[in-house]
């Protein structure tokens, strides 16, 4: 008994000691060695129209999110691009996609652990100012069940955020910007001013752009120089979007830019990329910060594609999973994360360095 008592009291005190020199690995929302480490995750675009939600999806179960769900369980902040307004009010815009979506759809993005939302985009007001409305009602509404929630970009929103995490000190900004009538606009003059105002009043300032050339994986000329200066006026991490693939990363003066996050699971049976050659892949990054720094970046490679299955060079076939992103594992990995890096160094002056640390990409941050 005694034996047991002293072994017991021996164990305690080492784990003790293991907290206190910060042992073991730290998980999103811990505090260790004095360090305040937060997680983001950010998805790209995502929409479950009526149609196909009622229609498609219902032959999935629903299961939308659960590749990913692992990842985002890890996560204090997890962003995505709301690309649909969530009402029952039909479309009134005349254009050759127009969006709605039931309420349900967002109630399984929350549930999977998304928190973070841009309505900036092209098809938040697809149904018209009454559209917007709705949705922000649907946020509210799941912001007092199963928040905290944030959003912006659009509504009551359109100027930036301010909020912290529950359990982490960090004051974070959040902006949205759109290209399109009833959401916050992309002008990059007013961009950087905003930009500047809220590195003043917070310690991250995450930005969300929706803006660029479908189906193109080259951001054009005018969109890196208007990131490089979010990032130059204290932007901490620029969220890209809107091209529907992914484009090149670049780590520029201390800050993070993702020029297209690409499609995470968008409703969709459209082959327009089939014009441009485009690849339908996508991407999660998973970005730590130690106070307002990011100290890591983690990519992981998902397939989104809804139609088409990816063939590799030796008969490899990964088969699509229908408005399901799939995490790419393997050579399919490989294959998806040897082209962002193509793709990063294809734009002008990026020097940013990648390392590969199993089916995911790691990238070089300064210390």
């Amino acid at each position: 008994m005694q034996r047991t008592a002293i072994l017991t009291a021996v164990l305690v005190l080492a784990w003790a000691v293991c907290l206190l020199a910060g042992g073991g690995p730290a998980r999103a929302g811990e505090t260790r060695g004095g360090e305040d480490l937060l997680v983001v995750n950010a998805a790209g675009d995502c929409a479950h129209p009526v149609q196909h939600y009622r229609e498609d999806l219902a032959g999935l179960g629903y299961r939308v999110h659960e590749a990913v769900r692992p990842i985002l369980a890890r996560g204090d902040l997890n962003f995505v691009n709301l690309e649909t307004p969530i009402t029952e009010r039909s479309p009134v815009l005349e254009k050759m996609y127009a969006f709605n979506a039931p309420a349900a759809s967002l109630d399984e993005m929350v549930r999977a652990g998304f928190n973070l939302f841009s309505l900036a985009n092209n098809h938040m007001a697809d149904a018209g100012a009454p559209g917007i409305a709705d949705t922000e009602a649907h946020l509210r509404r799941l912001d007092a069940s199963k928040g905290p929630l944030h959003w912006a970009g659009a509504g009551s929103r359109r100027d930036a955020v301010y909020f912290r995490v529950p359990g982490h000190s960090q004051r974070i900004a959040f902006l949205a910007l759109g290209n399109d009538p009833g959401v916050a606009r992309f002008e990059e003059g007013a961009a950087v001013a905003a930009v500047r105002e809220a590195a003043k009043k917070a310690d991250i300032v995450l930005v969300s752009v929706h803006k660029g050339v479908e189906y193109e994986h080259r951001p054009p000329a005018e969109l890196v120089r208007g990131y490089r200066r979010l990032i130059e006026a204290g932007a901490t991490v620029v969220l890209g979007h809107h091209p529907h693939v992914l484009q090149g990363i670049e780590a520029h003066r201390g800050g993070l830019i993702f020029y297209s996050l690409g499609n995470y699971s968008l409703a969709s049976k459209t082959v327009r990329h089939r014009r441009t050659g485009a690849k339908l892949f996508g991407m999660l990054p998973t970005i730590s910060f130690r106070g307002s720094r990011p100290v890591t970046a983690r990519l992981t490679p998902l397939y989104v594609n809804n139609l088409e299955p990816l063939v590799l060079d030796g008969g490899k076939v990964l088969k699509p999973t229908p408005f399901k992103p799939q995490l790419a594992r393997g050579p399919f990995a490989d294959h998806i994360l040897a082209t962002i890096v193509q793709w990063s160094g294809d734009i002008p002056g990026n020097t940013t360095r990648f390392s590969r640390d199993g089916d995911t990409l790691l990238v070089a941050l300064p210390d």
